[in-house]
């Protein structure tokens, strides 16, 4: 993901994220801690409050060292899926969401808005 040849970029992401951007599907990072100060909603996805269905086929024992070892990503098991969202939309939401003012246009067209 190093060459993004797309807007979807955030600082520090921590959370998968894929997202429809012209007629490609595109995967980028964003990060967390945005996702949760910006909507309840989103934090549940970050953190749900259910068993992933990953974490339950893992039977590692508790103190063994691969079940104790760091995970390579901070969330492995979570991707979220906005492809059906519309990605201009998504975009301005997500650049409110961590804070990226100077990103956005100062003015919307109403086709944008809508």
């Amino acid at each position: 993901m190093e060459n993004q040849e797309h807007p979807f970029v955030f600082k520090d992401g921590d959370v998968r994220a894929k997202a429809k951007y012209g007629e490609r599907i595109i995967t980028f990072k964003l990060s967390s801690h945005a996702l949760c100060y910006a909507s309840p909603v989103w934090k549940k996805f970050v953190f749900p409050p259910f068993h992933l269905l990953s974490s339950l086929g893992n039977k590692e024992e508790p103190n063994s060292k691969k079940a104790c070892a760091a995970p390579e990503e901070p969330f492995p098991d979570i991707e979220l899926d906005f492809t059906e969202d519309n990605p201009e939309a998504l975009l301005i939401v997500l650049q409110i969401a961590h804070l990226k003012f100077p990103e956005i246009l100062s003015q919307l067209s109403y086709k944008v808005l809508y």
